[in-house]
């Protein structure tokens, strides 16, 4: 076996929310995996894994008992196989059965924008979650967008990060950035517009100065309101405090 880098999605619940819709945040971890594995199938085992722990701050919305059995990539498609327990849902409600396949949705596609057509012990699936929401076409990140945080990172960040970028849909594309020390303290802001807003999904990118970014420290992102200047629907990343920037996810 061989130790491959791999990010998977949790979910955060934003600090000052505006929509009520979770936030979903990237982290990177090692995972150990039989040597030719795809990418892909390695991030989703280490999302699945019953003894998986999300870092601080973060959660995740699938059931222990879900499992990923096979995972084929063809052209611009990924299948995947799912065990039973899949079709049960998140079992906390329709915004969690969706959020639960926001999360497997960007996981596979860490790398392409791609759509996952999902299957269950190689058949076609039937109904799935609370509301029996049928599976039967090819879901691509922006499938399920509008029940998602109005600001999402896309990229995992660590002490040797360069950049961060993400999707907002946010009053005139204005996107705030925060850098915070292990000591609470902040050490750097940034705005930046995001290529769509007010009513459409864009994308954003900040430059982050690794010199700043503290292991045990946290980036904030989120938007002001137009109402009051308060940060709404805040996204916070904690930057993990290992040698190799990289999260354990076992306990």
């Amino acid at each position: 076996e061989v130790s491959l880098p791999v990010t998977a999605y949790f979910t955060q619940t934003p600090a000052n929310p505006n929509t009520g819709n979770p936030a979903l945040v990237p982290v990177t971890t090692l995972w150990s995996a039989p040597e030719g594995s795809p990418e892909a199938l390695v991030a989703l085992q280490a999302l699945l894994d019953p003894n998986t722990v999300p870092p601080p701050g973060l959660e995740d919305h699938i059931p222990p008992e879900v499992a990923v059995l096979g995972l084929v990539e063809e052209g611009d498609m990924i299948m995947v196989d799912m065990n039973q327990a899949f079709l049960a849902g998140s079992g906390t409600g329709l915004l969690g059965d969706i959020t639960m396949l926001n999360q497997l949705i960007y996981t596979v596609t860490q790398n392409d924008p791609v759509g996952v057509v999902f299957t269950v012990e190689g058949q076609a699936p039937g109904p799935y979650g609370t509301e029996g929401i049928l599976l039967d076409t090819a879901f691509t990140r922006d499938y399920y967008r509008d029940e998602l945080n109005s600001v999402n990172v896309t990229t995992a960040v660590g002490p040797e990060s360069t950049e961060l970028s993400g999707v907002a849909n946010v009053f005139e594309a204005t996107v705030s950035l925060e850098i915070v020390d292990a000591a609470g303290e902040v050490v750097d802001t940034q705005f930046t517009t995001a290529t769509c807003g007010s009513g459409c999904w864009g994308e954003f990118t900040f430059a982050l100065d690794p010199a700043l970014l503290e292991p045990g420290g946290q980036v904030r992102v989120f938007w002001n309101s137009p109402e009051d200047g308060e940060p709404s629907d805040v996204v916070t990343i904690p930057i993990p405090e290992s040698e190799d920037g990289l999260w354990d996810l076992t306990p």
